[in-house]
């Protein structure tokens, strides 16, 4: 693991045939990426926390990276963030944990022929649409706040879903895109989910005739976490007191 501070000197730092690097950049002035480390072809686990701005160059190539962890970090560029993940071509595992996205960045596009795990974690996609084309997906983690919209491709293979969405009562009308997250989770054998992602349900007056019949579902956990989301900038906050477990192999 490598962290930089104000005192580090990004110069003498040299690339020699790394494999798994993690980095976290606590310098509060702008660091600055070597074009080189965006093309880097030996890296194949890149786990990136910088509390900033993240500017991508025009070239991105990342021919072996298989996970990708991204914490913290602000995007600016919808076109460059997409091709940050469609160049990675036989990424596997995709986290986005704390990230953000400034006003006018309207679209986040996750496109992906080997992805396999895909989770979104506390990230702000208030003013964003969601765009996830994954075919090959297996598990999929989102715990955040609605985004704007969804546009989802069709996820044939996907085993296990975890959703917690924050609930805000007060702006009912935003929780409509809900239902297009559920509609395509209808392959899944494996659901978690919580007491604040039905309260969305019913904010947005879904039915449940509107949703898609679980085929294949084998557990449903059920846990009362309530998530609140305190803020743009906020994390959730969960409280968790029982969790429901309802398996037709225990029936």
């Amino acid at each position: 693991m490598l962290t930089v501070t104000e005192c580090f000197d990004e110069t003498r730092v040299k690339k020699r045939k790394v494999e798994e690097l993690v980095l976290s950049i606590e310098s509060e002035n702008p660091f600055i990426f070597p074009l080189s480390f965006f093309t880097c072809d030996s890296l194949v686990v890149l786990d990136l926390k910088y509390n900033s701005i993240l500017c991508l160059p025009n070239t991105i190539s990342f021919p072996r990276i298989k996970i990708l962890r991204l914490t913290n970090i602000e995007f600016v560029n919808e076109n460059l963030t997409g091709e940050l993940f469609s160049n990675c071509p036989i990424l596997e595992g995709l986290c986005l944990f704390d990230c953000d996205f400034v006003d006018d960045f309207k679209v986040l596009c996750i496109t992906s022929g080997t992805l396999k795990h895909l989770s979104i974690i506390n990230c702000c996609l208030f003013h964003q649409t969601l765009k996830v084309f994954t075919p090959n997906l297996l598990t999929i983690k989102y715990a955040a706040e609605l985004p704007a919209d969804f546009v989802l491709g069709r996820f044939l293979s996907l085993v296990e879903a975890d959703i917690q969405i924050s609930n805000n009562r007060a702006q009912p009308r935003l929780y409509a895109p809900i239902i297009k997250l559920y509609q395509r989770l209808f392959n899944v054998k494996l659901l978690k989910t919580s007491g604040s992602s039905f309260q969305c349900l019913t904010a947005a007056n879904i039915l449940l005739a509107n949703l898609s019949t679980f085929c294949n579902l084998v557990c449903l956990e059920v846990s009362s976490a309530f998530c609140s989301w305190m803020g743009p900038h906020a994390s959730f906050v969960f409280v968790y007191e029982d969790i429901f477990v309802v398996s037709p192999t225990l029936a």
